[in-house]
């Protein structure tokens, strides 16, 4: 029994340890997360096509359109799909490196928590309504409901961060 426990807790300390990035991966991390968005915007909308004009704007054909290679649209599906890897591992380098005081690094946990707890109570209050709404279909509510999930996590989680930073902090200092 004491030997599970021991293992345990040295699991625990080394994969702490791998969590914890040294801090200079945040503007490393906000780099590659800026490279990945900008290959997100190329390759959508037909970016990649308006890039190709730009690189080669004398290789027209005579009706004006360009000739393209044969294998363009693997290219662009290629760098999209590139560019929201590079955008996931730099938000993941962003938020997994340590911070500077311990301070900080209470708050960003605290942050964690209250932005899951958040996102969790929401998604079930959307999920009840598309439950018990007659004209909402639940298959199509599934889809706006994922994406919610997503895109609700990170301003929340930002929102209370600088609150427990800037507002919180100079409130308790100035009592």
């Amino acid at each position: 029994m004491i030997t599970l426990h021991l293992d345990i807790i040295i699991k625990f300390s080394f994969m702490k340890s791998l969590v914890s990035l040294p801090n200079n991966f945040k503007t490393k991390g906000l780099i590659v997360f800026t490279l990945g968005l900008i290959g997100m915007l190329v390759t959508s909308q037909n970016g990649l096509i308006n890039v190709y004009r730009l690189l080669m704007p004398d290789q027209t054909n005579p009706d004006g359109s360009y000739p393209y290679p044969s294998n363009f649209f693997e290219y662009n599906y290629l760098l999209g799909i590139c560019s929201v890897f590079l955008s996931i591992v730099g938000l993941l380098c962003f938020f997994f490196s340590r911070e500077k005081d311990e301070f900080l690094h209470s708050i960003k946990l605290q942050s964690i928590q209250f932005a899951v707890a958040v996102q969790i109570c929401m998604s079930m209050i959307i999920g009840v309504y598309y439950m018990i709404s007659p004209y909402q279909s639940v298959v199509n509510a599934l889809s706006g409901l994922v994406i919610f999930v997503l895109i609700s996590f990170w301003p929340v989680y930002i929102a209370r961060y600088y609150y427990l930073v800037n507002i919180k902090s100079n409130i308790n200092s100035a009592t």
